[in-house]
C-alpha cells in the first residue's frame, strides 16, 4: 500500500532537495513539521529533530507528525535556536522562513554544534548578504545555491559545508556567487524587476537619497552584466 506523503509547496520541496540523502536532520523553527515529515516519510533520511521556539507550531508538528505515523523516527523538540540540541544528534541543520538576522544570532550562539555538522540548509527571507558573509568569516563554503518564485514571491536557499569560500563585489554578497556564476534564470528575472523598481524610485527622488538608489542600480548592472559574459 502507498504510504501517504504530506504536500509541499514548491519552497518547501526546493528546500527538501538540498537536504543529503541518508542524514539525520534538525529543523530549527519547524512550524508545522512539514519537510521532516515529508523527507522521513520518503525514505531519504532516517530520523530528523524538529524544533521550535513556540508551544503552538510545535504542538500543530506533533499532531501532524502522529498523523503519517512517524512518531518514532521524528522528534518534537521546544527549543530557542539549537539550545536544546547537541552536535552529536544531527548531521544536517536547516533554518528556514525567518529573516537573516535572526539566523545569524541563531548560528552565532550556536556556534559550538555548527562547527560539528555536516551541513547547513539556509533560507533567508531578508539580509541574506550578511548571512553570507558570516558564512565566509567561520569557515563555510556554500556549495549549492538556488532561487525560486513561489506564490509571488522569491526565496534563495543555499548549502553550506565547512571549507573557504571568497566572494568578489558586493554583486555576490548580495545575490549569490554560485548564482551568478551559474546564470540563474530566476535571479535574472528578480534582478530586472529590482532594476526596473529603483529605477522608478529614482525618477521621483531628488537631493542625497538620489546617489543610495544609484548605487543600488550600479550593483544590479553589475549582477546583470556576468548574464553577458561568454
Amino acid at each position: 500500500m502507498k504510504k501517504k506523503c504530506v504536500q509541499l509547496s514548491g519552497r518547501l520541496k526546493l528546500i527538501a532537495s538540498f537536504v543529503s540523502d541518508g542524514s539525520r536532520l534538525a529543523d530549527i523553527g519547524t512550524d508545522h513539521g512539514y519537510v521532516p515529515i515529508y523527507l522521513v516519510g520518503k525514505d531519504i533520511i532516517p530520523s530528523a529533530i524538529a524544533m521550535d521556539i513556540n508551544e503552538g507550531p510545535l504542538k500543530k508538528a506533533e499532531e501532524n507528525v502522529k498523523m503519517f505515523g512517524l512518531e518514532d523516527k521524528i522528534l518534537l523538540r521546544l527549543s530557542d535556536g539549537l539550545d536544546k540540541l547537541s552536535s552529536k544528534e544531527a548531521d544536517t541543520v536547516l533554518i528556514a522562513g525567518m529573516g537573516g538576522r535572526l539566523i545569524l544570532n541563531i548560528l552565532d550562539r550556536g556556534k559550538a554544534v555548527c562547527d560539528k555538522i555536516n551541513e547547513l540548509i539556509l533560507s533567508p527571507h531578508s539580509e541574506i548578504e550578511l548571512v553570507r558573509e558570516y558564512l565566509m568569516n567561520n569557515g563555510f563554503a556554500v556549495v549549492r545555491e538556488e532561487m525560486i518564485l513561489d506564490e509571488g514571491k522569491y526565496y534563495t536557499v543555499m548549502k553550506a559545508v565547512h571549507g573557504t569560500m571568497e566572494y568578489s563585489g558586493m554583486e555576490e554578497l548580495l545575490y549569490g556567487k554560485l548564482l551568478l556564476e551559474n546564470k540563474d534564470k530566476v535571479l535574472k528575472e528578480y534582478l530586472l524587476k529590482e532594476k526596473s523598481k529603483y529605477n522608478d524610485i529614482l525618477s521621483k527622488l531628488s537631493g542625497n537619497p538620489v546617489n543610495a538608489i544609484k548605487s543600488k542600480i550600479h550593483v544590479i548592472d553589475r549582477a546583470l552584466y556576468r548574464y553577458k559574459q561568454i
